[in-house]
């Protein structure tokens, strides 16, 4: 039980819009309480959502980016900051399959 209170919260409620219906694609809840995703990105048949979390990480709140599969299943996950607070609001896809953040950090 402790491990999963280490993980990231998440509560994930991914939504296909087609111009007339709405479908949730899936809903998980991942880890702590300290946690929010504030931006996600759609990757063929993937998520990636970028946020903060003090649950794992440099100290304070640090940039948590996480990767899931269409079922919302874990494909990978980073957490990227210094000792003080850190924010990731914003992700994108760049054109050499990368990703760029965008948000603040407090800790340079």
């Amino acid at each position: 039980m402790k491990t999963f209170t280490r993980k990231l919260i998440l509560t994930l409620s991914l939504l296909f819009v087609n111009h007339v219906f709405s479908q949730s694609v899936f809903q998980k809840t991942y880890g702590g309480l300290t946690s929010i995703g504030y931006s996600l990105e759609v990757e063929s048949s993937n998520f990636v959502i970028a946020g903060t979390t003090s649950i794992s990480g440099a100290g304070g709140q640090d940039v948590f980016v996480m990767k899931t599969d269409n079922d919302g299943n874990i494909l990978w996950a980073k957490t990227i900051g210094g000792n003080k607070d850190d924010f990731a609001y914003s992700i994108k896809k760049t054109s050499d399959g990368g990703f760029v953040i965008a948000g603040s950090t407090a800790s340079y």
